[in-house]
């Protein structure tokens, strides 16, 4: 008995809770809603409403809150979810933009990938272009090969009117026409060729591209020999070294160390017996040919200019001398001045000439047969075109003709001496030598004693050179005298 009233005072218990809760409940609902109607948010609960609402929904009315928002700031700023700014976070001055490249060490950049002459010579700026459609002046303006790679950049090869050659061992004019669109004619008239059958190996040819190429073709290669001509003539200030002779050592040496002629060494020096040159004994070399001379009574810079053929304003200018004062035993340096030349004027003022006693006084063979192309004498250079003075004969002859020695005697020279190339300077005994110069190929070595017509060297193109031919030289005393006087 006592178990059911325990029973059903706990479901009565449990009954008032609950009700109690949902007492509570719609009591603070509706404090709510009259809090929120006094903040001007209106709700109500209309289960009767005709607007289709259901029963028990919470209806919120929002149009209230926008017109007191409008009606205290002016402007509803913006809605949605989330704390939204209605200020920028940042001032634009504060802002700061930064590209971002990207980088691929693998694909260099146009620029990268070009070197200089690249750059200057093959590619040029054609246009750059604003939003209007006109060349922007501050890259129109700007050098090709310094050109910024830019968006909407157009870089165009450059067209060449010309191939360049360089001449192989062998090769004519004749060879390079049969690869090429125009004529051997053609070729020769472009570079200006005055004799089209002497190429030099080495030598650099420029090929028109078509026959409507060649004067264009032409006057690039003026250009380029103006140049050439403008450095060649560029006085180069004077410096003079010493050298202390060593074992072994002969002039011809020592020319070819300091690249400089033999006759220079003569002109530096007191030379009175050169074959016998002591270990120890000091040689002034300077660096260019030319020799030294000293102003003697009654000089003047014209009268020297005149008697060794060097430009007045070249002696000047590498002395560094007023050409009003010079003083009785100054000394001068004359640049690409030579002591034979004047000597051989001398001999041609006094009246002395070629007999047939001079020649049987000592004959030489001639090393090779052939028509002499350049004699002894002054002449205009074939390459850079200035008047020097030609110690030997140029005696023409096919390339790997053979060289036969003039005259008994020893190899003192077998290599290669600058501008003559590869050379062959036998002594015949202590008054006479032979050099053989610009050859192909020497077959015999310093030392060795060789008969007359033994073959010594083979004809070629070596050095300074623009044919196959021989440079052939006989010298009295180390001073170069002119072979036709000796030759049989």
């Amino acid at each position: 008995m006592s178990g059911r009233n325990s029973r059903s005072s706990w479901h009565t218990g449990f009954f008032m809770v609950v009700g109690l809760s949902i007492c509570v409940g719609v009591f603070l609902a509706v404090s709510a809603g009259r809090q929120a109607e006094s903040d001007g948010w209106g709700y109500s609960i209309d289960s009767d409403s005709g607007d289709g609402v259901p029963s028990g929904f919470v209806v919120v009315d929002m149009s209230s809150a926008f017109v007191a928002m409008r009606n205290n700031s002016g402007d509803p700023g913006p809605t949605g979810i989330g704390p939204l700014f209605s200020e920028p976070m940042y001032e634009e001055g504060d802002l700061i933009l930064d590209e971002v490249l990207p980088d691929d060490p693998k694909r260099p950049s146009l620029l990268q990938r070009m070197d200089k002459g690249d750059r200057e010579k093959r590619l040029t700026l054609v246009d750059i272009r604003d939003s209007s459609g006109t060349v922007s002046s501050s890259r129109k303006d700007q050098s090709p090969g310094k050109v910024d790679v830019l968006e909407g950049v157009t870089l165009d090869e450059v067209s060449v009117a010309w191939v360049e050659h360089t001449v192989r061992s062998g090769q004519t004019l004749f060879d390079l026409a049969k690869n090429a669109k125009v004529t051997q004619e053609q070729i020769a008239k472009a570079n200006g060729l005055t004799n089209p059958d002497r190429l030099s190996l080495g030598q650099v040819l420029l090929i028109p591209n078509t026959p409507d190429d060649i004067d264009v073709t032409l006057d690039e290669v003026r250009r380029r020999k103006e140049e050439r001509l403008a450095i060649e003539n560029k006085l180069v200030p004077l410096e003079t070294k010493t050298y202390t002779v060593k074992n072994g050592d002969s002039l011809w040496s020592i020319a070819n160390e300091f690249n400089v002629t033999i006759d220079t060494l003569f002109g530096a020096n007191d030379l009175r017996d050169p074959d016998r040159l002591k270990p120890g004994v000091t040689l002034k070399v300077p660096n260019q040919d030319g020799l030294f001379y000293k102003v003697k009574k009654g000089d003047n810079l014209g009268a020297i200019s005149t008697r060794y053929s060097v430009d007045i304003d070249k002696i000047v200018e590498i002395n560094g001398v007023d050409p009003k004062r010079l003083s009785i035993g100054q000394e001068l340096f004359l640049p690409g001045a030579s002591q034979v030349a004047v000597a051989q004027g001398s001999s041609r003022s006094s009246g002395r000439s070629t007999t047939a006693s001079s020649r049987s006084s000592s004959s030489f063979r001639w090393p090779v047969v052939g028509r002499i192309n350049s004699p002894f004498g002054w002449r205009r250079h074939p390459l850079s075109k200035r008047r020097s003075f030609h110690t030997g004969v140029d005696i023409k002859g096919a390339r790997h003709t053979k060289i036969r020695a003039a005259k008994a005697g020893t190899v003192v020279h077998s290599g290669w001496m600058g501008a003559y190339g590869r050379v062959v300077v036998i002594k015949h005994d202590n008054k006479y030598s032979t050099l053989y110069a610009h050859c192909q190929q020497l077959y015999v070595r310093k030392g060795q004693k060789v008969s007359a017509g033994a073959v010594i060297a083979s004809v070629g193109t070596s050095g300074r050179s623009t044919g196959p031919h021989l440079h052939f030289e006989v010298r009295v005393n180390n001073k170069p005298d002119n072979p036709l006087k000796y030759l049989r």
